[in-house]
């Protein structure tokens, strides 16, 4: 997505502008089940980079990543690339409540989530055999710590709504919470930077309980960015 600080803030103000050097190709969200489900985020980004998020019942818990060789990029990316994203629907859902559900995240050019699959109990095969093939590597000895994700503002999040979803809807329906927009980050994008008191709810679980939102496309922290002059 982007990130921007308080006071400070760097902001993609359209995605008509110099396209990132390196992008997000997908996210896979692996949620929580009755037992001892492995709980993680898996993101390949377009440099080869595998960013990993470790969140419950894990050998690595918080930030990681890892560069992936020439071969095992190749095997992700092609899946990736296999994938007809809008020839698939938003959810695949059995209603079977003790099962994993596994979210899908598909982004373009600009870093911007464009596709969002959520499945629970039914897992089309394209992303099934992405989501194995991800899966290979959690338990890998190779990630490395990636400190850079833990500089985050803990009072912030950018939000991605829905098409012809307004912000206020999350912002009202989360009142006890405090929530409040900061920033509009982009003219036509649908993105927003938006604060929140801390005090009454961790940022980790109000994460959760926007990436749940029916009216959310997309959820993630704010990394802090500082602005040097030379």
């Amino acid at each position: 997505m982007m990130s921007c600080n308080s006071t400070k803030k760097v902001v993609q103000t359209t995605p008509t502008g110099p396209k990132p050097t390196v992008t997000k190709e997908f996210t896979i969200s692996q949620g929580a089940c009755f037992g001892r489900c492995p709980v993680y985020d898996v993101t390949l980004m377009s440099d080869s980079t595998l960013k990993l998020v470790g969140k419950n019942f894990m050998n690595y818990i918080g930030n990681y990543e890892m560069k992936l060789n020439a071969e095992n990029y190749t095997a992700l990316h092609e899946l990736y690339k296999k994938i007809k994203q809008d020839t698939f629907q938003d959810r695949y859902s059995s209603d079977i409540v003790d099962l994993a559900s596994v979210t899908y995240y598909f982004f373009d050019d600009y870093n911007i989530m464009k596709k969002k699959v959520v499945t629970q109990g039914i897992y089309p095969e394209p992303l099934q055999n992405l989501a194995t093939e991800a899966r290979k590597y959690i338990n890998s000895m190779n990630w490395v710590k990636d400190v850079t994700a833990d500089t985050v503002n803990p009072d912030e999040l950018i939000v991605q709504m829905k098409a012809g979803k307004k912000i206020d809807l999350i912002i009202d329906e989360h009142y006890r919470y405090k929530l409040f927009l900061k920033e509009a980050l982009g003219k036509d994008s649908n993105i927003y930077l938006i604060g929140f008191d801390k005090t009454t709810i961790e940022q980790s679980q109000l994460l959760n309980l926007l990436k749940n939102n029916p009216n959310v496309m997309f959820v993630e922290k704010n990394n802090k960015v500082e602005l040097r002059s030379r």
